[in-house]
């Protein structure tokens, strides 16, 4: 009767470190990115990329004068209750938060920020929903989609 021996502990864990050693590069970015709080699919190009929980901030970034700015702020406090009462889906199941206005430094620039957690599944209807809805003279400073994690506009934006 042959005998089967059990292979040594010490030679598998020496062969699954050899497997790993094509990704050893990728490694000390994962973990740079999970010392910031994100998640690796900043470096996997998702977008958006998320937050180590799962949950996700993107804002709409507009270009507007001040002439547009009283209205577009109006029309930002305005919009979550008329959504909800025109579409019968409570905002707060969506989002972590009522999408707020956040100005940018140059002045010029705001972005309305839609933050959800990782448990949504509509975030990004609400977020096409509100920038769809807006009066024409605002939507024509409509710059795109920024990635208020990763730090980048999406790629298919102005």
């Amino acid at each position: 009767m042959t005998q089967i021996s059990e292979p040594r502990p010490d030679r598998n864990a020496l062969c699954r470190l050899a497997d790993l050693a094509p990704y050893a590069p990728l490694m000390p970015r994962m973990r740079k990115s999970a010392s910031r709080g994100i998640s690796p699919s900043v470096e996997r190009d998702l977008f958006p990329a998320s937050r180590l929980d799962g949950s996700i901030a993107v804002g709409a970034r507009f270009r507007l004068d001040q002439q547009e700015r009283p209205g577009f702020v109006e029309y930002v406090q305005a919009w979550p209750k008329e959504y909800e009462a025109a579409h019968g889906v409570k905002l707060a199941d969506q989002l972590s938060r009522d999408p707020y206005l956040d100005e940018l430094a140059d002045g010029a620039a705001a972005e309305v920020v839609f933050e959800s957690s990782s448990r949504s599944t509509l975030w990004k209807d609400v977020m096409v929903a509100f920038v769809a809805g807006l009066p024409p003279q605002v939507r024509d400073g409509f710059v795109g989609f920024y990635d208020r994690v990763a730090k980048r506009m999406h790629p298919g934006s102005a």
